[in-house]
């Protein structure tokens, strides 16, 4: 997986993070004249009764921060987000990412009326199965019909073989999509979906658990990137059931 991609990743799933709280300096005890080491043993014990009373741990979310501020400093103004850091052009996988992170915490990045950008940044890319548009339409509208969303159903998710490719962030992607606009959709999609997947989980040595990444993005993004599609796609569908 490119550099970038992998830095966008990360900042999606601080987003991600980020979204289910509202995070503030934590006010710690006692307010002043505490020595340095009395100090650093508030802050601990500050630290152990969040975590502990909102099961929320106080340092991801200071690092969920961190990853917005950085997300935010990345993309081109009034557009997407590049290929590389020091990029000026946009770069519709990047965008993808980093996108859906900005959906995920929205005045962070992206101002109500620029959502609807998404789905047309997304479009400009070739590269990017047609399934990246409709998720994204289907989070800022407008929602994908059901005769739009035969473009994913005719072809659902099927193990690659010497005559057939695969691509597992389509599948993702699709995934996305389907459950969402629920219906004959979802079930099309979601039933060869678990029957591929399911049945290609590796058991054995130290590659239980993981997919081969046997697809077209394979080469690039290696086990971890298959294994992570794989498992967003029956997280999504065990939601869906």
């Amino acid at each position: 997986m490119r550099a970038c991609n992998k830095f966008l990743t990360a900042a999606t799933l601080g987003g991600f993070l980020s979204s289910l709280v509202i995070a503030t300096t934590p006010i710690v005890y006692p307010a002043k004249n505490q020595t340095p080491q009395q100090q650093q043993k508030d802050e601990g014990e500050c630290a152990t009764w969040a975590k502990q009373t909102t099961g929320i741990d106080p340092a991801v979310v200071a690092a969920a921060q961190r990853a917005r501020a950085c997300l935010f400093s990345l993309r081109l103004p009034g557009s997407g987000w590049p290929h590389a850091v020091s990029g000026t052009a946009l770069d519709g996988e990047a965008t993808l990412w980093a996108g859906f992170a900005a959906l995920a915490a929205p005045g962070m990045v992206f101002q109500p009326r620029e959502f609807q950008l998404l789905p047309n940044l997304l479009a400009t890319d070739p590269r990017l199965p047609p399934a990246a548009v409709l998720a994204a339409r289907s989070f800022v509208g407008p929602e994908p019909t059901a005769a739009e969303c035969t473009v994913l159903t005719d072809h659902p998710p099927r193990w690659p073989d010497a005559r057939h490719d695969a691509d597992f962030l389509a599948w993702y992607l699709g995934t996305v999509a389907c459950e969402r606009m629920r219906g004959t959709a979802w079930t099309n999609w979601r039933d060869p979906l678990l029957a591929a997947s399911l049945a290609h989980q590796r058991t054995d040595g130290s590659f239980a658990g993981s997919w081969d990444p046997v697809d077209v993005r394979g080469k690039e993004g290696g086990r971890v990137f298959a294994t992570a599609m794989q498992l967003h796609c029956l997280l999504i569908a065990r939601r869906g059931m």
